[in-house]
């Protein structure tokens, strides 16, 4: 699971103070930049740190966060025909 080796890569690392891109988070957790800068952007994920053009999250708040909303970044599945799909679990607004 992604999530549980992004927990792992930062504790392992020393990296809990650390500062992590864009590129880092969005591999780690499986989501494209659109999906996680429109998480961002709706609140449903902490807004990054920024540098100029650049965006960073220390790494012991993207943890938190996980730890705090294991479920928050699982993608919704498309809704079949007729059907209902479960919702994912999201921080609250």
């Amino acid at each position: 699971m992604a999530v549980a080796k992004l927990i792992e890569r930062i504790q392992d690392a020393g990296l809990s103070d650390r500062f992590i891109s864009k590129r880092v988070v969005t591999e780690a957790l499986g989501v494209s930049l659109a999906d996680l800068n429109r998480r961002v952007a709706t609140g449903r994920f902490p807004a990054p740190l920024k540098d100029g053009k650049r965006c960073f999250w220390r790494a012991s708040t993207v943890d938190q966060f996980i730890r705090e909303y294991p479920g928050a970044m699982v993608k919704h599945a498309r809704k079949a025909k007729g059907g209902n799909t479960p919702a994912a679990s999201h921080p609250p607004m």
